[in-house]
């Protein structure tokens, strides 16, 4: 039923058929075989660890099929991944390998609010006694040694939690500058760059630069591999 859902949401549709790359070549015939009507290489397959147990989830199947026991399943999935990858051709790259993780961002601006809790309650602290978090003054009626050791030590505390949230935040911004240059990887992935190519190639034909373009591509180094 949740994959009903996800089958009929028009967002999710859409944004997966944005991502369809123009194909102006023919795949390679020296495949080691065809694929059949049985076989659907376009699409996700899951592996999760469910009560230590290794489960490959594929909506093409009518149940889940289980790998056995296992005590470290990233360690276990490895190889059942180069098993079906070794089923195709040794020169196939059409293949993706994802993990699904929550999202850094979330995950550090919530590590970020419980440091800002936790900063909270030690100025609370401070207050309760008097003493002002940037001052270097005693507590008022003067304190002894205990005191002045309780505050260092709220103090103290105070300076490696703002230490490890001004770590965080740069963590934040790292995050979101990986955002902007996943758009922008996304935005040329999407783009059909093809009539472009086209366009270049016949210019280069009718300038009669192309064939001299061609020979030196074919005598550069990389040509050779």
């Amino acid at each position: 039923m949740r994959g009903l859902a996800m089958t009929n949401c028009d967002q999710i549709r859409d944004v997966h058929n944005s991502f369809v790359r123009p194909e102006s070549f023919l795949a390679d015939e020296s495949a080691k075989r065809a694929a059949t009507e049985d076989d659907d290489l376009f699409h996700f397959i899951s592996y999760v660890p469910v009560n230590g147990r290794l489960y490959e989830l594929d909506g093409l199947r009518e149940s889940p099929v289980d790998h056995g026991r296992t005590d470290d399943w990233l360690e276990s999935v490895g190889p059942v991944i180069q098993r079906r990858m070794a089923e195709y051709a040794e020169g196939e790259i059409r293949f993706n390998l994802m993990a699904v993780i929550g999202d850094r961002r979330k995950m550090l601006g919530e590590r970020v609010s419980t440091i800002d809790a936790s900063i909270g309650r030690l100025l609370k602290k401070l207050e309760a006694m008097n003493i002002s978090p940037s001052s270097a003054s005693t507590p008022a009626g003067g304190a002894g040694a205990v005191e002045d050791a309780e505050v260092a030590r709220l103090r103290s505390q105070i300076g490696r939690l703002n230490v490890e949230r001004a770590d965080l935040e740069h963590l934040v911004e790292l995050e979101h500058g990986k955002r902007a240059r996943y758009r922008f990887d996304n935005s040329l992935r999407k783009h059909n760059f093809i009539p472009m190519v086209y366009q270049l190639v016949r210019a280069m034909a009718q300038k009669g630069a192309l064939a001299e373009a061609m020979q030196k591509a074919q005598q550069s180094p990389s040509a050779s591999g």
